[in-house]
């Protein structure tokens, strides 16, 4: 049976295709990679890793700690009396296991923090077409984080009277307050460090984006029509969150 081979996204670009080999050798790819089996066509070809049986069992292969394998020396033969052993100080181990222990708890310190629950993150949503704003809203819902829509820039600047969001998810062409006026109104708030991702049909260069950036704090452009796996997956990366199934459904 052949290796299946997969395509990547990376930097919310399809790479590839890759075998399972090669994958399991990349820094950048673990359980929240979004990858695609060469030659699927269903329209949920787009999955997580942690999602695909084969990869699954090969990521937690790859987590698994190797066995410890400890070398001890024979001890030698003593031709005369044995020289007292000296007592052990601080800055010399009493075992091997002390000093290993030792040696690890620099490394652990220095361990980067764990993902923390997405149901614990709040985001907001605004968007003027209702069909767009909904399929938005039970995406980032379903992969269990607190979600608030909003209709256009004016009502979502109503919302933050009352709301922190950790995350903004806006449109730019919206009747009423737009997306410019919206950003503004977020800074007028105190929340002017959210990072904000921008979902927009409008065409925009690298200089227009640029000057967008040194007004708000937008940290990624997506065009429409949107690539949902791919904005989820964006929304786990900025936030260090892990997916939880929602209990509860969407608002």
């Amino acid at each position: 049976m052949a290796e299946l081979r997969y395509y990547l996204v990376v930097d919310l670009k399809p790479a590839g295709p890759f075998s399972c080999a090669e994958l399991m050798s990349r820094a950048d790819f673990g359980g929240d990679s979004v990858v695609c089996v060469v030659g699927a066509t269903s329209a949920d070809a787009w999955h997580r890793a942690a999602d695909d049986p084969e990869l699954s069992r090969r990521l937690a292969a790859r987590s698994a700690p190797a066995p410890a394998i400890s070398l001890v020396a024979p001890e030698p033969i003593a031709l005369s009396a044995p020289a007292p052993r000296s007592a052990p100080t601080a800055a010399q181990p009493e075992s091997a296991a002390q000093a290993a222990v030792a040696a690890a708890e620099p490394a652990a310190a220095q361990a980067p923090p764990q993902p923390v629950p997405a149901s614990e993150r709040l985001v907001l949503i605004v968007e003027d077409d209702p069909d767009f704003r909904a399929l938005l809203e039970a995406s980032v819902h379903k992969e269990g984080f607190q979600v608030i829509a909003a209709e256009d820039g004016r009502d979502a600047g109503q919302r933050l009277e009352s709301h922190e969001p950790n995350l903004v998810i806006t449109d730019l062409m919206m009747p009423n307050a737009g997306g410019y006026e919206f950003l503004r109104s977020l800074q007028g708030a105190g929340q002017g460090s959210v990072p904000v991702f921008l979902v927009t049909g409008a065409v925009l260069d690298t200089s227009t984006i640029s000057v967008m950036r040194q007004d708000a704090n937008i940290v990624q452009v997506f065009a429409k029509p949107v690539k949902i796996s791919v904005l989820v997956q964006s929304i786990h990366q900025r936030l260090n969150t892990r997916r939880v199934p929602p209990t509860t459904p969407a608002p």
